[in-house]
């Protein structure tokens, strides 16, 4: 009287389905760096450029705000 019992059918569970995308964390890409829009540096942004003096800019370095 050896009977097998398997394991019950599996009932679908409630709730949204989870994601089987990787997230950005799990990807490991390296962040891209912000770059000034005027001297196209990786240093600062525009906000902090030093070709940038009193709202206006010193040499060829785009154009003025």
């Amino acid at each position: 009287m050896t009977e097998t019992v398997g394991n019950p059918p599996r009932s679908r569970v409630k709730g949204r389905k989870k994601e089987k995308r990787l997230k950005k964390s799990m990807n490991a890409g390296a962040k891209r760096k912000n770059k000034c829009s005027i001297c196209k540096s990786t240093e600062h942004n525009a906000a902090r450029c030093p070709q940038k003096v009193g709202g206006q800019l010193t040499g060829m370095g785009g154009a003025a705000v």
